[in-house]
């Protein structure tokens, strides 16, 4: 599945319309790279976030994303690996991007930022597929 905010005209395309209102409560699922960025030593790192603080890492993300959560439950770290194919006579590599999957109850706080996080994903590292969300309204 392919999410855009406008159509691409691709075959087989389907138009779906979802809408949000502020004070909303919803329940959302997704998975999010579990990355954050540091200053170590003059030099700027990518770094894991602890398990025990991976709660409030989600809920920072969120939070960002328009979305007040009242519950964030987080499941084990996992490494996703990412084939990147290089020059066409080249093998190309990989690239591991530690992830967790989440799922979380709260309110809309900001719609405009909540429509953007659901068309465009949650988080760093969203152009390699991480960090779409699946949201259920109630």
């Amino acid at each position: 599945m392919l999410r855009t905010a406008q159509a691409v005209g691709v075959p087989g395309e389907v138009k779906k319309s979802v809408y949000f209102s502020e004070g909303q409560e919803v329940t959302i699922t997704g998975t999010i790279a579990a990355v954050r960025r540091e200053v170590l030593n003059g030099r700027k790192r990518e770094t894991c976030p602890p398990s025990e603080e991976l709660p409030d890492f989600v809920k920072y993300r969120l939070d960002r994303a328009g979305l007040t959560p009242h519950h964030v439950g987080v499941n084990k770290m996992d490494n996703l690996i990412v084939k990147k194919a290089d020059q066409p006579t080249q093998k190309g590599h990989r690239i591991h991007i530690p992830a967790c999957t989440f799922h979380a109850n709260g309110i809309v706080t900001s719609v405009a930022d909540f429509e953007k996080a659901y068309v465009f994903g949650v988080g760093r590292k969203r152009i390699f597929g991480v960090g779409q969300i699946t949201v259920t309204t109630k």
